[in-house]
């Protein structure tokens, strides 16, 4: 049994499996890719188990790797905990915070909040993840995760904070193009739609409502994406319309550059929710941008 185990190379290597990329987690830790490279190849030597199947094409953890990781994951957050809570008893407000936000937040909105969090408690880090990740596959790699949503079956805690809704939109050149559009959204089923995909599939029917009326709309499709910002750009080029969560369309709508088409009808209301592990406590600095993110998530919402 191995004795002398660098520490320094186990947070390497949780930081590498992690990001899944030796160039990310490089990013992350501010060293040279070689060297965290060098550091994962010294950590197997110690251990005498190969951690990591790595390729110039491919990186996969070997079964040896996933379950160092799953036992050392939980291990690293305590040691970080300890850490931050000698800070913390002095009700200083201080350590790491990381948090996973669904992209379409992250690109509108949490720029600002962690701005203004950081303005406010500068001895705080905050390490702002985007992803669409179903919150069931973050496991305990983050603190708290904003997302778009009711969540499956999941153990989290969840705290909403508003409502969205998705909008039909067009640009002035699609509208001038296509001339006047039909009073009820069931009769465009010949327009050209851009899709949204999650993945790699999508449901070729939409679920409108206005009011206490249900309407279901099949469309038109020649172009997919799995990023909103790429639709919303799409669509102000005249390609289509576009299905799109309301505040990501304020300053197009303001502005003219896309207009809402079919007003009244919009899509169910999806919730917008700030997810917690299901941990008894937290450190003081989660408590805190908890509150500071849900004011002002409520905010705009």
């Amino acid at each position: 049994m191995p004795r002398d185990i660098n520490l320094n190379r186990i947070e390497i290597f949780r930081e590498v499996a992690l990001s899944g990329s030796f160039t990310k987690a490089a990013l992350t830790l501010k060293q040279p890719k070689s060297r965290v490279s060098r550091n994962i190849s010294a950590l197997e030597s110690e251990l005498g188990v190969q951690l990591i199947h790595r390729s110039s094409r491919h990186f996969r953890l070997t079964e040896a790797g996933r379950v160092f990781y799953a036992r050392m994951q939980g291990l690293m957050e305590q040691v970080h905990e300890a850490i931050n809570e000698l800070t913390e008893t002095t009700n200083e407000v201080a350590g790491p915070i990381r948090i996973s936000v669904a992209e379409d937040i992250g690109h509108s909105l949490m720029s600002h909040v962690c701005h203004d969090f950081l303005k406010q408690y500068p001895k705080v880090q905050v390490e702002l993840h985007l992803t669409n990740d179903c919150v069931e596959a973050l496991g305990s790699s983050f603190d708290l995760a904003v997302r778009v949503g009711r969540l499956k079956d999941s153990a989290a805690l969840q705290r909403k904070v508003g409502e969205t809704y998705l909008l039909l939109v067009a640009s002035p050149v699609f509208l001038r193009e296509y001339g006047e559009l039909p009073r009820d959204p069931t009769e465009f089923i010949e327009l050209p739609f851009l899709g949204f995909s999650r993945f790699g599939s999508f449901q070729q029917q939409l679920s409108l409502v206005n009011g206490g009326v249900k309407r279901q709309v099949k469309v038109k499709i020649p172009f997919l994406s799995n990023d909103l910002l790429v639709l919303k750009s799409m669509a102000m080029k005249g390609m289509g319309l576009a299905w799109l969560p309301s505040f990501i369309l304020r300053d197009e709508l303001h502005k003219g550059t896309l207009v809402h088409v079919f007003r009244g009808w919009t899509s169910q209301a999806f919730p917008i929710q700030i997810v917690l592990p299901p941990r008894k406590d937290s450190p003081l600095r989660i408590k805190r941008f908890v509150d500071f993110v849900a004011a002002a998530l409520q905010k705009e919402f």
